[in-house]
């Protein structure tokens, strides 16, 4: 994995520190990021903004922090809840959210979120995303869906899992998972509120 001073970026940017990683869907990540960072606040739609989607980036940060012991942005760059929405939407990482509903069927949680990385990836609007259920991330194949439920519900109940070479597919657009984490996420008051995957490094399949 590359690392953040391995890129061609002539801004001075909280992201600095972090692992960004140069395979193939990670190299897109990083033009977004990069063509975005220094416009982030005037490119913010206001759903991005609402007082709802502003908690959940918080959950967002506070949730990774606590589960995977690390930053997605570091601390001391967040002056205010604003700036953090607005850093989590132009994160070059792909960063999904769905709630915390479960069937008797199995999982079928609803998108709540997703930042700009990801939008950009899947030809696709926030408020698009969002309609999605999850499960149409997964192949509807019985056996895909059922590995799909299975890592979900590890997760909620052991914590955080890492994926390698895990097949998804959004809006018609197959690709691998080559790097990533899914973890839960809790609200203010520390109750579960759903899961988040951030995606560290993809590839298209069949391309």
């Amino acid at each position: 994995m590359g690392k953040a001073s391995d890129l061609d970026v002539d801004v001075a940017t909280a992201f600095i520190g972090l692992n960004l990683p140069k395979q193939s869907g990670s190299r897109r990540c990083r033009r977004v990021w990069q063509s975005t960072c220094a416009r982030m606040e005037e490119m913010m739609e206001e759903r991005i903004l609402s007082t709802d989607k502003l908690k959940l980036a918080r959950s967002i940060l506070d949730s990774y922090r606590f589960s995977c012991k690390e930053e997605l942005i570091p601390p001391e760059a967040l002056t205010s809840e604003k700036q953090a929405a607005a850093m989590l939407f132009n994160h070059p990482f792909i960063i999904m959210a769905h709630d915390r509903f479960e069937s008797e069927s199995g999982f079928e949680n609803s998108f709540t979120y997703a930042n700009k990385t990801t939008l950009e990836s899947f030809d696709l609007t926030f408020d698009e995303f969002v309609r999605r259920l999850s499960s149409t991330s997964t192949s509807a194949d019985d056996d895909a869906q059922a590995e799909r439920n299975q890592i979900l519900r590890k997760t909620m109940l052991l914590g955080p899992t890492q994926l390698s070479n895990v097949p998804r597919q959004i809006n018609g657009k197959d690709f691998l998972i080559e790097d990533g984490t899914l973890f839960n996420l809790a609200d203010s008051n520390g109750i579960y509120a759903g899961q988040c995957v951030v995606v560290r490094a993809f590839s298209f399949m069949g391309t």
